[in-house]
């Protein structure tokens, strides 16, 4: 038995729905909601003494997907673009960030604990998969 990742997830819904493979801004789109949630959730579980930092670093990663989101709206950025760079740099802060939520939250239920790792793994592996899917810049000219 696989597990589908949320991307995958969300590919195959889109495809049974509109009956077409998803654009890189449709996956971008679908999958910023399930970062937040996650966000928002590690926040209501963690210890209280971390919610400063565990906010701060919850702050980062709602500028990043801010960003991501504006970027997206007009469709998926052409390769080599300033959009491209700023969607890449934005995908790349959520998943350092989410990453250090790890590090920072403490979670006293280990039932809870090993969720909240296994959601932001899986997020991070999201996050791989949508930056694997955009347009790469052409190669220089020899």
């Amino acid at each position: 038995m696989s597990v589908k990742s949320f991307f995958e997830k969300f590919e195959t819904e889109f495809k049974d729905i509109f009956k077409a493979t998803p654009t890189v801004a449709q996956r971008v789109q679908g999958f910023l909601p399930y970062v937040a949630a996650i966000a928002q959730t590690v926040i209501a579980i963690a210890a209280p003494a971390d919610a400063p930092i565990l906010n701060m670093v919850i702050s980062k990663i709602q500028a990043a997907t801010a960003t991501a989101a504006t970027v997206v709206q007009e469709g998926t950025p052409a390769p080599g673009s300033s959009a491209l760079t700023a969607l890449e740099t934005a995908l790349n802060s959520i998943k350092t960030n989410a990453a250090s939520i790890l590090s920072v939250a403490s979670v006293k239920n280990s039932t809870t604990a090993a969720t909240v790792t296994t959601d932001i793994n899986d997020m991070v592996t999201d996050i791989n998969l949508l930056l694997g899917a955009l347009p790469m810049a052409a190669p220089p000219a020899a």
